[in-house]
């Protein structure tokens, strides 16, 4: 799982955000919280907010980057 959020992250950190490279994050996204639940771990709210909103925001804005921090001091 930590491989899997490591390669998440620096996706995040990419310059070029395609919808191709966007629907990859996001089906990474997917399995890792999958695997999270299968494995009962509690999701917090910053799990929730990567689930539902980081490549929502990367398509939206430019620098994802700056939304994983934000994420990140909630």
């Amino acid at each position: 799982l930590l491989q899997a959020w490591d390669y998440i992250f620096a996706c995040i950190h990419e310059k070029d955000h395609t919808e191709k490279f966007c629907d990859d994050v996001q089906l990474a996204i997917d399995g890792v919280m999958i695997k999270w639940r299968k494995l009962e771990l509690n999701v917090t709210p910053k799990g929730h907010g990567v689930e539902t909103e980081v490549t929502k925001q990367i398509k939206n804005f430019p620098v994802g980057s700056q939304l994983c921090w934000s994420i990140h001091q909630i």
